[in-house]
């Protein structure tokens, strides 16, 4: 008896030890490395006549612009534009919409295309689209939902060629420290012009189109999840190098890696 008890007094002990300095080392960790909160939705807003509106959850507001109306709330931005100032505007005003690292947001445009966009991403677009064509500036990343026109094609121009499509959704990145340029299609049909050799490449759903500086344009099939979860709150890497991976991350939750060797 006397040596069972022995046996179950050193057992609690250790067990006790053990704990104690586990709680020990949880403590030491939470000191030193801050919780890593995943991304929000968050922008800024750059308005034609130069005010800034701040985005976010909570805001709710509508804006009175020349051209229209821009309610804001929590799905994010839709623009309504006045009639009569479509008519009479001879000059296309421009808003920018930029995401800092850690965001995200939806925008609706005035066709009515959906636009997602993803952290560390710059959207400049007209208020109203006018002419033959509707054309966005794109730097980063974002997610676009095209409202169909037969008539007038919708164009992203990117740093290193544009996108056009008439009714479809696609992704786009070109962020500028990855040097290329990535349009996953998942459904309808775009075409991709290179800036640099003006080479024409038609893309169907499941395919990816990739130019890099200096290099051919390469056109593969992919699992577009990997390259469109995100817009669902999924990050999804299939033989992905580890720096890439960081890299993405990086701007979700807002924060730098430094690699030790």
């Amino acid at each position: 008896v006397a040596a069972v008890l022995v046996l179950i007094v050193g057992i609690v002990v250790l067990y006790k030890g053990d704990f104690s300095q586990e709680k020990n080392v949880l403590k030491l960790t939470q000191g030193v490395i801050p919780a890593l909160l995943p991304g929000t939705n968050k922008a800024i807003l750059h308005l034609a006549d130069g005010r800034e509106l701040i985005l976010n959850d909570a805001l709710r507001a509508k804006i009175e612009t020349k051209e229209g109306v821009v309610e804001v709330d929590s799905m994010g931005v839709v623009y309504g534009i006045k009639v009569d100032s479509v008519a009479t505007e001879k000059v296309q005003e421009y808003h920018v919409m930029t995401i800092p690292r850690g965001g995200e947001f939806h925008l609706t445009l005035a066709d009515g295309t959906q636009v997602w966009l993803n952290s560390e991403t710059e959207l400049r677009f007209p208020v109203h689209f006018a002419g033959g064509e509707r054309k966005v500036y794109l730097k980063g990343e974002a997610y676009f939902d095209v409202t169909e026109d037969a008539a007038r094609p919708f164009v992203v121009e990117t740093s290193m060629g544009d996108i056009k499509v008439l009714g479809t959704s696609f992704n786009v990145r070109d962020y500028e420290d990855e040097r290329e340029v990535v349009t996953t299609l998942e459904t309808g049909k775009v075409m991709y012009v290179s800036g640099n050799t003006r080479e024409k490449v038609t893309l169907n759903p499941g395919y990816q189109v990739l130019e890099k500086e200096s290099s051919p344009v390469e056109v593969r099939k992919v699992d577009p999840l990997q390259y469109t979860g995100w817009r669902e709150g999924k990050y999804v890497f299939e033989d992905v190098a580890l720096e890439d991976i960081m890299r993405t991350l990086c701007r979700w939750y807002d924060i730098d890696v430094v690699y030790a060797n």
